[in-house]
C-alpha cells in the first residue's frame, strides 16, 4: 500500500466526539447536528421538500376521494 493510499484511508475515518457529536459526513466534510456542511444541508432541505410534496399529494388524493373525483 502506498503512502498516499494510507493517508486517504486515514482521512476517510469518521471523527467522533461524544460531547459535540462531530463527525465526517459522506462527503468527507466535518458536520455536527447544529452545523451541517453545504452538501448535507442541501440533502436535508431536498428531503424535507420531498416529504412535504408527498404529504400534499396524500391530502389531495384524500380530498379527491372524498369528492368522488377519482375513478
Amino acid at each position: 500500500m502506498k503512502l498516499d493510499e494510507k493517508i486517504e484511508k486515514k482521512e476517510q475515518k469518521p471523527i467522533k466526539e461524544t460531547n459535540n457529536n462531530i463527525s465526517r459526513c459522506i462527503y468527507g466534510e466535518i458536520c455536527s447536528k447544529n452545523k451541517l456542511c453545504g452538501d448535507c444541508s442541501t440533502d436535508e432541505y431536498e428531503r424535507e421538500q420531498c416529504e412535504e410534496a408527498y404529504e400534499n399529494f396524500k391530502l389531495d388524493t384524500q380530498m379527491a376521494r372524498d369528492n368522488n373525483e377519482l375513478y
